[in-house]
Order: C-alpha cells, then sequence, then structure tokens
C-alpha cells in the first residue's frame, strides 16, 4: 500500500503540473480530476494488486494463498478512502471558500484522532499476546478496557482541539468566511466523533490482532 500511495501522489502531482499550467484548468475541474484518478485507483487497483503481491509474496514457498488479511487491510483502507474523495468531489463543486475551509476541518480532524489511533496500535499487540498465551478472556477484557481508554483520549482530544481551532484559523490566515464555516464543522465533529468513532474503529484493531479477517470485511 505504501508503495501505490507513493505511485498515485506522482502521478497526482504530474497531471495537476500537466493540467493547470498546460491547459489552464480551473480549481472546480482539476479537484474533480483528482477526485476521479485516485477515487478508481484506490478502490480497484491498489486492493487488487495489493491482495495479489501479498498472497504471491507470503505464500509462493508453500504454493498457498494466504494474502487475505492483507488484502482485507488493503481493501479496507482503500473503501475508507472512497468516501473521503466523495466528500472531497462535493466540496469542489461549491467553490474555493469550502474548498479551504474543508482542507482546514481534515487537518484538525485527523489531529484529534492521533492519540486514539495510537491506543488502537497498542491494543493490537496486547491482543496478540493474550492469545499467544492462550488467555481468550484476557484478550475480551482488554479490548473493552482499550476502548473505554480510548473514548476518554478521543473526548479530551477533541476538546483540545477546537479549543484552538479559532487560534489556528487566525494564525493561518484563512478568510473569515472559510474560518467560520471551519469552527462550524469542527463543532459538530466535536459532539459526533465521540459518540461514533471509537466503536467504528478500536475494536477492529483487536479483531485483525486475533486473526478474524471476515467480520471486520463484512462490516467494512
Amino acid at each position: 500500500p505504501t508503495l501505490f500511495s507513493i505511485l498515485l501522489n506522482q502521478i497526482n502531482s504530474s497531471l495537476s503540473v500537466c493540467l493547470i499550467i498546460s491547459y489552464g484548468f480551473n480549481v472546480r475541474q482539476e479537484q474533480s480530476r483528482q477526485t476521479l484518478l485516485p477515487g478508481l485507483m484506490l478502490f480497484y487497483v491498489v486492493p487488487f494488486f495489493g491482495g495479489i503481491y501479498s498472497s504471491l509474496m507470503d505464500g509462493s514457498f508453500e504454493n498457498q494463498f494466504v494474502g487475505l488479511a492483507n488484502y482485507e487491510r488493503t481493501l479496507q483502507n482503500s473503501m475508507f478512502q472512497l468516501g473521503k474523495l466523495a466528500i472531497q468531489s462535493t466540496v469542489s463543486t461549491l467553490g474555493t471558500t469550502a474548498i479551504a475551509a474543508q482542507a482546514m476541518t481534515n487537518i484538525l480532524e485527523n489531529l484529534n484522532g492521533i492519540a486514539a489511533i495510537g491506543v488502537g496500535v497498542g491494543l493490537m499487540t496486547i491482543v496478540g499476546q493474550c492469545l499467544g498465551a492462550g488467555r481468550q478472556d484476557e484478550a475480551v477484557y482488554y479490548i473493552k478496557k482499550l476502548c473505554v481508554i480510548a473514548e476518554v483520549i478521543i473526548i479530551i482530544s477533541c476538546l483540545g482541539v477546537f479549543a484552538l481551532t479559532k487560534p489556528i484559523t487566525i494564525l493561518g490566515g484563512m478568510e473569515k468566511e472559510s474560518a467560520d464555516m471551519c469552527f462550524h464543522m469542527m463543532m459538530w465533529i466535536t459532539i459526533v466523533k465521540p459518540l461514533v468513532w471509537i466503536m467504528a474503529f478500536i475494536p477492529g484493531y483487536g479483531l485483525r490482532a486475533a486473526g478474524d479477517v471476515k467480520f471486520s470485511m463484512i462490516t467494512s
């Protein structure tokens, strides 16, 4: 996935230079192009070739298909990114003010989730060790416990980032209309994210560590 991401960014940058400078694309045209190409590649190309590559590399010596877990992670991430691209495509039709507001909101929203994602990464190690020791009850216990800890962390992070939203938009030199839109979106993110984000993401880390690939793929 990392190699595909690097390749995709290079293609995007090259096309942006060609279309904007050589052909005079405006903001909306270029935004639409940036949405269409990555959407197709992320949703179809990356999962397909990523799954085949993982299967060949992991199973070549044993002559068996063992890349399902890697394929699931690649596909799940691509489906998630497709949702982001759909939002970006919609915003691109609303003008530069909305684009600037959405870009800043996206950065701030990513920022307030970093600490909770760290809890999820740690959960993978803990669940793996518990199951490796044959203690399934402890694995269940730690999934529940770390979900509670992540919930507390996400509430604190959301409130902290929301408190800094106004100063950040001022320091960033955003126009008043864009800054107001960004503040409005961050207000709703601060309200909604603690309610739905944890159960949507954190238990999945534990399930993948337990090797439960099919459940994560179906729910995704």
